[in-house]
C-alpha cells in the first residue's frame, strides 16, 4: 500500500513522478506483491489522470483527516501480475 507521494509544483511534467511509480511498481512485483494499492484526493484530476495510466483504478471512497477537516479520498488498485 502506498499512502502518500507529493511532487513539487515545480517537478510537474518533468518526468519525475514518472519514473518513482515505475520504480514503486518495479520494487512491489520483485517482492511477489499482487496488486498496489493507494489513496488520492478525489479532486485531484491530475493525480488521478497520471496514476490511471499506470493501469490504477477506482475500488474504494475514503475519508482523510487533516486535524478536524476531513477530505474525500479515492482508493485506487493496480493490479501486478499481469503488468
Amino acid at each position: 500500500e502506498l499512502k502518500r507521494i507529493y511532487m513539487l509544483a515545480r517537478l510537474h511534467g518533468s518526468g519525475a513522478a514518472a519514473a518513482l511509480i515505475r520504480e514503486v511498481i518495479a520494487r512491489a512485483k520483485e517482492r511477489g506483491a499482487a496488486r498496489l494499492l493507494l489513496d488520492v484526493y478525489s479532486r485531484n484530476d491530475r493525480a488521478i489522470a497520471f496514476y490511471r495510466k499506470y493501469g490504477f483504478e477506482k475500488i474504494a471512497d475514503t475519508r482523510f483527516f487533516v486535524g478536524e477537516t476531513g477530505y474525500d479520498d479515492w482508493v485506487l488498485a493496480a493490479p501486478l501480475e499481469t503488468r
